[in-house]
């Protein structure tokens, strides 16, 4: 019995040893396939957008997302277990292992006991891992958001202006606002002439609205704001600009940011009609949740332009509707606001320019090479004419047209690799025209600025007065005043951010008020 029960052990931890390898290099290879996905898919994003997004909702997501993750991550890596097992360890039948003929005559491989082979194994899937976290880490700095998350800061609870407490002077007339945020739209698209990073300018439209009107810059040139810390997504790119604040968390509460004060919250509250317009599913990313529960009181998105008949119940391109027909119902929308008795704020977000590569509609050209120069070409084009018709209707007199970049693209193919030492603000930057605004400045140029400084900026473009010239953790660009940026370093400034805030907890998710005083 003793030799049968030995036999009968033996055979168990082997199996035993041989679930637990393949557990091992399956996590192995679906890691270092997502790493290689996320690098080409999520360029110049952080750890910390990468969690933000898996927190929120997913659904209404460009299909394409997850079909290319299938393709490019499961499958491969399932291909690749297969392989290694095959080469190892099959065929399995009557005992753990069988020599493949194949590779007898021509390595060693086969020539090791079970036990033994395991040893190569996993002293390659350390070696792996090793591999795997070093790149991870390079690109996502894991160890760094560990780090920060583990220290305190009370930069936010210090600086922060909470909108709420400041008496906002609005004009005895209330101005008008149209912001369409264009998605992934940056300053990098033009050529190096105008602070791109181009041989060839692929937006000229844009270029000149920006050259035309008023275009905060970085330099002499027409170099936009710097993406701040949580801000490199969509969402967050949305909440940093419209609440000054950075989207850290939500922890998937009911409540979007309960204890924030956005630009719509200040507009409901002086008798504005607010409306959000996109292409998409507008839940995505809990962007509905953020907007409807902050001032906003209807929308557009994929689902009630169905719904209203604008288009086929089943109709969906790319994420939703191209930009062509976002703008032509944003027409509609503003002659209807117009013909109303109220100021209006109409937010628009587009989404054919969306990583990677972008949708090519049938508006676009085939002027160049890469499909996604081809559709910013097609974008700056559109959203050119947009304004023109806006300039050319009754209610443009006392309008306010702002245009920015919700974030940079995260298109690593197209964009060419950052020079080493460009230091923290990097070269990529997000796009920004303010037309017809209320006020002037001359404090345009060579600013240090980020997304947050959106917020207050877009507050006095419309006429509206703020003492002290700061709301939330942004400055009045108009005003002249020291942003966060050029009081304390971009250094300084995206290392506090980036460090745990209790007062973020407390006051903006937690609602705590105390916490304040």
């Amino acid at each position: 019995m003793k030799p049968a029960f030995k036999k009968i052990q033996n055979l168990i931890r082997n199996r035993l040893s041989l679930i637990l390898l393949v557990i091992a290099l399956a996590i192995f290879y679906l890691l270092l396939f997502t790493v290689i996905w996320l690098k080409k898919n999520y360029a110049n994003i952080t750890i910390e957008e990468i969690l933000v997004t898996m927190n929120g909702p997913i659904g209404g997501a460009n299909s394409e997302y997850f079909i290319s993750f299938i393709l490019k991550v499961i499958l491969p890596a399932l291909l690749c277990l297969a392989g290694t097992l095959l080469l190892f360890y099959a065929p399995l039948k009557k005992r753990l292992y069988i020599e493949l003929k194949i590779f007898r005559k021509y390595t060693l491989i086969n020539l090791f006991p079970f036990k033994m082979k395991i040893l190569p194994v996993s002293l390659l899937l350390i070696v792996g891992y090793c591999m795997l976290f070093s790149n991870f880490e390079n690109t996502y700095h894991v160890s760094t958001y560990i780090s920060n998350h583990m220290q305190e800061s009370k930069f936010i609870e210090n600086e922060y202006v909470a909108p709420e407490n400041v008496d906002l002077v609005f004009p005895e007339e209330k101005r008008n606002l149209i912001w369409i945020v264009m998605e992934s739209a940056e300053s990098s698209n033009q050529d190096q002439a105008n602070g791109g990073v181009f041989d060839i300018n692929y937006t000229p439209e844009m270029t000149e609205l920006a050259k035309n009107n008023i275009s905060f810059s970085q330099s002499d040139q027409l170099q936009g704001a710097v993406v701040s810390p949580f801000s490199a997504g969509t969402i967050s790119g949305l909440v940093t600009q419209n609440a000054g604040i950075p989207y850290i968390e939500n922890k998937k509460s009911k409540e979007f940011l309960p204890g924030v004060t956005t630009l719509d919250d200040l507009l409901d509250a002086n008798g504005y009609r607010t409306y959000f317009m996109c292409g998409s599913d507008f839940d995505f990313g809990a962007r509905k949740s953020f907007f409807m529960q902050h001032g906003c009181q209807d929308y557009t998105d994929l689902f009630t332009a169905r719904a209203d008949g604008k288009i086929p119940s089943d109709y969906k391109v790319w994420w939703g509707f191209e930009d062509a027909k976002l703008y032509t119902y944003a027409q509609e929308k503003l002659l209807e606001f117009s013909a109303e008795d109220q100021p209006f704020a109409l937010t628009l977000l587009t989404v054919d320019t969306h990583a990677t590569g972008g949708y090519v509609c049938q508006l676009c050209g085939n002027t160049y090479e890469k499909d996604y120069a081809n559709v910013w070409n097609c974008a700056s084009r559109q959203v050119d004419e947009f304004v023109s018709w806006i300039q050319e209707q009754d209610f443009y007199e006392n309008t306010t047209v702002i245009i920015t970049g919700d974030h940079v693209s995260m298109d690593a193919s197209f964009y060419p690799a950052t020079p080493a030492g460009s230091g923290i603000a990097g070269v990529r930057r997000v796009y920004n025209a303010f037309i017809h605004s209320a006020v002037d400045t001359n404090a345009m140029k060579n600013r240090r600025f980020t997304t947050l400084d959106f917020f207050p900026t877009a507050v006095a473009s419309m006429g509206i007065q703020i003492p002290g010239e700061r709301l939330g953790l942004g400055t009045n660009l108009f005003s002249g005043v020291e942003t966060l940026a050029e009081q304390y370093g971009y250094d300084y400034l995206f290392e506090n951010l980036s460090k745990r805030s209790n007062y973020y907890y407390d006051v903006f998710i937690n609602n705590i008020r105390e916490a304040s005083d």
